[in-house]
């Protein structure tokens, strides 16, 4: 009897821990609340001449969503504020699995972290959603003589579902059947 009780309490404790760790919307089992976040690179230049461009970029291989984006000083109108501290970045990213999206890149005024924000989209059951993460990790800069720092993520860098947003059928759905006859 004993030993049944306690195989019970551990099958609920299990799935109950399971349970927080997925996206819980029915069909989405699959997806997991934190993803991790590959290959973060920020480089920022301290020069703004045209061999010298600010760029960032990573990864999210759950998805095979790859985000990066380079800034072009010497295109007049071009976006250089990539990485001034609390300058919200929109950074184009491409999934495998999905259509291209937008991500978001900014740093902390000492640049000692990195916010960023993606999206990924996911078929559950028999609807989509849209998954938007955030991710918030300390970083490891090394700057050189010139001024010029590149920083990568310090440790391991994960993103977390911030929300999940139910998109409708791009068509209505059909009538109801008509049962007057």
């Amino acid at each position: 009897m004993f030993k049944m009780k306690a195989f019970i309490f551990l099958s609920a404790l299990i799935a109950a821990s399971q349970a927080q760790t997925w996206v819980p919307i029915h069909g989405c089992e699959w997806v997991p609340l934190t993803t991790a976040v590959n290959n973060f690179t920020f480089f920022d230049s301290a020069s703004n001449d045209a061999t010298s461009s600010d760029y960032v970029a990573w990864k999210a291989p759950l998805f095979g969503l790859a985000c990066n984006y380079t800034s072009n000083p010497s295109s007049p109108g071009s976006a250089t504020d990539i990485g001034k501290p609390g300058i919200m970045t929109d950074v184009p990213c491409t999934a495998t699995a999905s259509d291209p999206t937008v991500g978001k890149f900014v740093v902390s005024e000492e640049r000692s972290n990195a916010t960023l924000r993606f999206r990924a989209y996911a078929q559950c059951a028999a609807s989509i959603y849209e998954l938007n993460y955030e991710g918030v990790f300390p970083l490891d800069c090394v700057t050189t003589e010139g001024g010029s720092a590149t920083c990568v993520a310090k440790g391991n860098a994960t993103a977390t579902v911030t929300s999940a947003i139910y998109l409708p059928p791009m068509r209505p759905p059909p009538p109801p059947p008509y049962g007057g006859w």
